[in-house]
C-alpha cells in the first residue's frame, strides 16, 4: 500500500490505482508519498520556487530526513523554464545542491502529473519486490490543532514556518487574522506592505467569482 496525502492530485492516484497498487489517502504531515521506507515530497516547479523564496524548502528537507529512511524530493514541471524566466537562477541552483549535498536527499525529475506517477510505480516496484506486506517504516501523526491552525497560516502567500509563528502570536486567532485590515497586518514583523496586500486581498476573495 502506498499512502498518499489528501491533497494530491487525483490524476496521480488513478494511474497508481489503474496498476492495481492499492493507496490510502491520509493527511500526512511530512511529505507527500510514503512507500514503506521511502518518503517522497512532490514538488511542482512553481512550489519549489515559493519555497525557496519564502525559506519552507530547507525546513521540508530536515524533516522528510528526520521522518524517513529514504527520504526523495520529487521535482515536477519545467525546470529549464523555470531557470530561464526568473531573475534569480543562482538561487535555485545553489537551493538543490544544498538539498543533495547537505541534506544527502536524492532528486527526481517528472515533466508532469503522468511522469511522477510513472516515478512512484518504478519505486513502488523496487520497495515491494519481495512481495512482502507493504507496511511504512514512518507512521504519520494526526495533526494537532495548532499544527492545523500553522497550517492554514503557512498556505497565504509567501508565509514560511517562523512568519506565520509571529502573524498567529501577533493575532492569536484565525478569526482576528481574517478580519485584520491591511495597516495592522503589515505592522506585524517580517509581513511588510506588498505582502500584506496580497494576504489581505486572496482572504477577501469572492470564491464564487473565481
Amino acid at each position: 500500500m502506498i499512502l498518499i496525502d489528501d491533497r494530491e492530485p487525483q490524476t496521480i492516484r488513478h494511474i497508481l490505482m489503474k496498476e492495481g497498487i492499492a493507496i490510502k489517502p491520509i493527511r500526512l504531515t511530512v511529505g507527500d508519498y510514503i512507500l514503506g521506507e521511502v518518503g517522497i515530497e512532490r514538488k511542482s516547479v512553481s512550489d519549489l520556487y515559493r519555497s525557496i523564496i519564502d525559506r519552507r524548502l530547507f525546513d521540508q528537507a530536515k524533516r522528510l530526513k528526520e521522518a524517513y529512511e529514504k527520504p526523495v524530493f520529487l521535482i515536477e514541471g519545467d525546470l529549464d523554464n523555470l531557470l530561464y524566466t526568473i531573475t534569480n537562477p543562482h538561487a535555485i541552483l545553489g537551493a538543490l545542491t544544498s538539498i543533495a549535498i547537505d541534506y544527502s536527499i536524492p532528486l527526481l525529475y517528472s515533466r508532469n502529473e503522468e511522469d511522477t506517477a510513472r516515478i512512484i510505480i518504478y519505486i513502488w516496484r523496487k520497495v515491494y519486490r519481495s512481495h512482502k506486506p507493504a507496511q511504512p517504516r514512518y507512521k504519520p501523526k494526526l495533526m494537532t490543532d495548532k499544527e492545523r491552525i500553522e497550517f492554514i497560516v503557512q498556505s497565504l502567500p509567501n508565509i514560511g514556518p517562523r512568519l506565520a509563528k509571529n502573524i498567529l502570536i501577533h493575532y492569536r486567532t484565525l478569526k482576528a487574522l481574517f478580519t485584520t485590515t491591511p495597516s495592522e497586518l503589515k505592522s506585524v514583523e517580517g509581513v511588510g506592505e506588498k505582502r500584506a496586500e496580497e494576504i489581505y486581498r486572496l482572504i477577501n476573495l469572492d470564491y464564487t467569482k473565481l
